[in-house]
């Protein structure tokens, strides 16, 4: 009376036996790491781990990481591998850019395989920088190079730089916007004709300007940087 129970459990092992079977014969998909210098495709192979009967297919995405969606191409797609063959290439985009930046990194990762498993399934990509620091020269230390735009105006003083704010009265352009040599004091408060733009060098005494008569007082009266000089 057990017979025909024993038979069905048969049958069902033998049909649990042969789908394991067709499953761990599969063959698996495995997607290696890609690498490429900007503005160039990056390269992702995939590969099964043994030949196929039919075509196999399987979706892929990409993600940006450090590698942005401005430099890479983030659209999607299916990688297929045909009968016979053993492995196929998606190709990512990348983004050609001037700035001087770390290499930049990104995710593909596989999903949805038809005809085969999934054994490693998700690769980094890297996009590595090809731009070079241009050339810097700053022979005062301040921080600010003679080919950054705009200069350093004098690059054997670090009290004189565009970083730096302008000293009024000194005679000196301190923040080299080759400008306003002293600020932008455009203001008589003497009264003799003369501003510090034009270089009076006190412009609280009316009788101190470029153009006044030297004076053996022991003050620079002209302004011209010299105490009592012919006098």
């Amino acid at each position: 009376m057990f017979a025909p129970f024993r038979a069905a459990a048969i049958l069902v092992l033998t049909f649990l036996l042969l789908v394991s079977a067709a499953h761990a014969a599969k063959p698996k998909l495995s997607i290696a790491d890609g690498t490429a210098a900007e503005g160039n495709a990056i390269a992702f192979v995939v590969k099964l781990s043994k030949n196929a009967p039919a075509k196999v297919t399987a979706a892929y995405s990409v993600k940006p990481g450090s590698a942005s969606a401005g430099d890479i191409a983030t659209a999607g797609g299916k990688v297929k591998i045909m009968p016979g063959k053993r492995k196929a290439t998606i190709s990512v985009a990348s983004t050609e850019d001037v700035a001087v930046e770390p290499d930049e990194t990104f995710t593909v990762k596989l999903t949805k395989p038809k005809g085969a498993t999934v054994d490693r399934g998700t690769a980094t990509g890297t996009v590595e920088n090809d731009d070079q620091q241009p050339p810097c020269t700053d022979g005062d230390s301040d921080g600010v190079c003679v080919e950054d735009s705009p200069p350093d105006c004098n690059d054997t003083e670090a009290t004189i730089s565009p970083l730096l704010t302008e000293i009024a009265a000194n005679f000196i352009d301190d923040d080299c916007d080759l400008n306003t040599p002293d600020g932008n004091d455009t203001s008589d408060q003497d009264g003799d004709g003369y501003t510090v733009l034009q270089y009076d060098c006190n412009d609280t005494k009316s009788f101190i300007h470029p153009n006044a008569a030297e004076l053996a007082n022991r003050i620079d009266d002209d302004c011209d940087g010299l105490v009592d000089e012919g006098n």
